[in-house]
């Protein structure tokens, strides 16, 4: 189940990697003149980026420490329901 979910992770990020790079490619063999147009707006979509990936593993890191404490309670009152009985 963990190694379908990272393939198909991985998959994912190997073509949107290769779509970026050949976007990116024929972004600079625009002429010349537009070439600091493409810097800046290949540097934009960079910073865009980061921000988005940086919120995502924000929210995954809340959810996933949600659900560890959440699993944390019901261990703590299973052993203290198991203390209470013997």
């Amino acid at each position: 189940m963990y190694n379908m979910m990272f393939l198909k992770k991985f998959l994912y990020n190997a073509v949107a990697m290769g779509a970026g790079c050949a976007g990116v490619y024929s972004l600079l063999s625009l002429p010349l003149p537009y070439l600091k147009y493409v810097i800046i707006g290949i540097l934009g979509f960079a910073a865009i980026g980061t921000v988005f990936l940086m919120t995502q593993m924000q929210i995954e890191n809340a959810e996933r420490e949600r659900r560890w404490a959440e699993r944390e309670a019901e261990r703590k009152a299973e052993y203290a329901k198991l203390r209470s009985e013997g």
